[in-house]
C-alpha cells in the first residue's frame, strides 16, 4: 500500500487539538500559580496578625500594671521580630466635636492641606461607638500615622494632647489593671504592618481588655516619631 501524503506530518486538525490543549494546561498552569500566589499571601498575613495579636497580648498586660504617667512608647521583642508599640489613654484626646482645636501648625506638621475640610470631616464622623477612625479624615501620611494619638470618639479635650511618651514599667501596680479605661493600642512590625485597637480594659487580670474596634493597616513603620515629628519648629 502507497503511504499518505501526509504521513510524518501532523493533520490540520491535529494540530489545532494540540494547540488547543497546549492553551487549556498554559492556563490550568498560570491559574495554579496564580491561586499558590494568593495561599502564600494569604498565609503570610495570617501569620502576621498571629504576630501582631501576640504582641498586643504582652503590651496589655504591660499596661494594665505599669505605675508611670501615659502615654506609652516601647519595642515587643518576639520569635526574632521587634515590634513598636505606642498606647494612648483616650480620654485626655481632643473630641471629634471640637476639630477647631487642631491648629493651622499642627496640621502643617502632620501634611494636611485642607485644614478647613479636615475639621468638617472630623465633626461628621460617625457616632456610633467603634466605628469612628480620626486617621481616615485626610490622606496625609503623617496625619494617617499619628491622628489616632490627638484626636478620639472617646476624648474629651478641646485641644489635641503633648505627646510625651515613656516605657511603661511592668508590673508594678497589678491592684487595679486601669478597670473601665478605654485606650488606643498600635503594634507595628518592621514590615509597617500595623495592629491598631481601641480596648477598654475590665479589671480582671485573666481578661485584661475587650476588643471595641480593630483594623490592620500597612503604611509607615515608624509609629513612634509622631512625638518627634509634632515637637518640630
Amino acid at each position: 500500500m502507497g503511504g499518505s501524503s501526509q504521513d510524518g506530518y501532523a493533520t490540520p486538525a491535529a494540530a489545532m487539538i494540540g494547540t488547543a490543549i497546549a492553551v487549556i494546561t498554559i492556563a490550568f498552569v498560570s491559574r495554579s500559580v496564580s491561586e499558590l500566589r494568593l495561599a502564600r499571601a494569604d498565609f503570610q498575613k495570617t501569620q502576621t496578625e498571629y504576630l501582631l495579636a501576640g504582641a498586643h497580648n504582652v503590651a496589655l498586660l504591660a499596661i494594665a500594671t505599669s505605675n508611670r504617667a501615659p502615654p506609652y512608647r516601647w519595642t515587643i521583642p518576639s520569635l526574632g521580630r521587634t515590634f513598636a508599640v505606642a498606647a494612648e489613654p483616650e480620654r485626655p484626646k481632643m473630641m471629634l466635636a471640637s476639630p477647631e482645636g487642631l491648629d493651622e501648625a499642627t496640621l502643617d506638621q502632620l501634611g494636611v492641606s485642607d485644614h478647613d475640610g479636615l475639621r468638617a470631616k472630623l465633626a461628621s464622623l460617625p457616632t456610633i461607638e467603634g466605628l469612628p477612625w480620626a486617621a481616615d479624615a485626610d490622606s496625609a501620611k503623617a496625619w494617617k500615622a499619628c491622628a489616632g494619638a490627638l484626636v478620639s470618639f472617646y476624648g474629651a479635650a478641646s485641644q489635641p494632647p503633648t505627646l510625651n511618651y515613656v516605657e511603661p514599667d511592668a508590673g508594678k501596680d497589678d491592684s487595679k489593671w486601669r478597670a473601665s479605661e478605654v485606650w488606643r493600642i498600635s503594634v507595628t512590625d518592621e514590615n509597617g504592618w500595623r495592629d491598631e485597637r481601641i480596648v477598654r480594659f475590665t479589671g480582671n487580670g485573666l481578661n485584661p481588655a475587650a476588643v471595641i474596634s480593630r483594623r490592620l493597616t500597612r503604611g509607615w513603620k515608624d509609629n513612634l516619631s509622631c512625638e518627634t515629628l509634632l515637637a518640630a519648629d
